[in-house]
């Protein structure tokens, strides 16, 4: 297959921070992704040495970024250096603390395949780790998208507010 047959690289974008255990099972779901052409990239402002966990990933697949824990970081400013890091055409929020269905990045980069800018999931389902929750999820929609779900085609000028919360929200 020639490089020009291949679908658009999809950069799966990831903040992270002393947190392997979530971490581990977002990229199990990136791994069970149904879309051939991607890469991660960890843009990481922890103490934790996060190489084990990414061990399983093939390194042309993998952009891992370390930063100085100390220096304070907002969320908008690391979620611009996983946009400056990622080679993506199409670029997408990749939260370590959340599970994905194997088919999001498939579906979502057909829409950007059939002319769309970006697009946003209409849903999610929600489970909270507490034994008296486990059983009972949330489903929440939202008419305009949700934020941590966006992909969009990869545009210089698009960049993350740089606040602490609310930064996606902002960004969609």
């Amino acid at each position: 297959m020639l490089a020009t047959d291949s679908p658009p690289r999809v950069s799966c974008l990831m903040v992270t921070a002393n947190r392997p255990r979530l971490m581990r099972r977002a990229i199990r779901c990136y791994e069970r992704q149904t879309y051939p052409n991607r890469e991660l990239v960890v843009v990481d402002d922890g103490k934790t040495d996060l190489a084990p966990v990414l061990a399983p990933l093939p390194d042309d697949e993998v952009v891992h970024v370390t930063l100085d824990p100390e220096a304070d970081y907002v969320l908008g400013a690391l979620r611009n250096v996983a946009l400056d890091k990622a080679s993506g055409t199409y670029l997408t929020q990749w939260d370590d603390d959340d599970w994905y269905h194997r088919t999001r990045l498939e579906r979502q980069a057909a829409v950007l395949d059939d002319g769309a800018d970006a697009c946003a999931l209409y849903g999610t389902l929600m489970h909270l780790d507490v034994p008296e929750y486990f059983h009972h999820p949330y489903v929440g929609l939202l008419d305009d998208g949700v934020p941590g779900s966006i992909m969009h085609r990869r545009d210089s000028q698009a960049r993350y507010p740089e606040r602490a919360r609310a930064e996606d929200t902002a960004y969609l």
